[in-house]
């Protein structure tokens, strides 16, 4: 990994991904108190566990993709499949690592759009990951461009400019 500050990135997207007035009061998606289960997530019928994170059994990339991260973190032995189904939940410190292999995971393919990344400030570090966490960065090449050009105002300006970011409640 490139030195990116992760916990600092996490700190950024993580109101972004979540109604984060109900998560500092503990109102977290999945949550019943000791373990976080899936849930029905902000798209069409998807199901999420965790903060974001696709686990739907109508999708199967997303459970192969999960147990891809659970291995990644040490907790192969819980198999995706039933985390989808709700048959198991993660505990805290599973959900925070499984987070935290996420944005790791999208911080590698923003990489392949913006190869000096790492070079940038970091509050457009985070804004980059988040917008590959949320997935519309990749869906506006006219603010990859001005990031590119280091027109970082402009760039989010740009990104907030859109039909899917202005109807989606839980952005800050």
């Amino acid at each position: 990994d490139m030195p990116y500050n992760y916990p600092k990135v996490a700190e950024y997207i993580l109101p972004n991904e979540v109604v984060y007035s109900d998560w500092v009061n503990n109102k977290r998606p999945g949550f019943d108190g000791t373990s976080y289960f899936a849930y029905e997530g902000p798209g069409k019928g998807e199901i999420d566990i965790g903060i974001g994170h696709l686990v739907d059994p109508k999708r199967p990339h997303s459970i192969k993709y999960t147990q891809q991260q659970l291995d990644s973190i040490g907790a192969g032995h819980i198999r995706a499949i039933d985390l989808a189904n709700g048959k198991i939940g993660l505990s805290e410190s599973q959900m925070m690592q499984l987070f935290t292999a996420d944005i790791k995971d999208k911080t590698r393919v923003a990489e392949r759009e913006f190869p000096d990344m790492y070079s940038y400030p970091d509050y457009v570090q985070a804004a980059i990951i988040d917008g590959y966490f949320w997935g519309m960065l990749p869906k506006s090449p006219k603010t990859r461009s001005l990031i590119k050009n280091g027109k970082y105002r402009e760039a989010g300006a740009e990104y907030l400019d859109n039909k899917t970011y202005r109807n989606n409640l839980n952005r800050p």
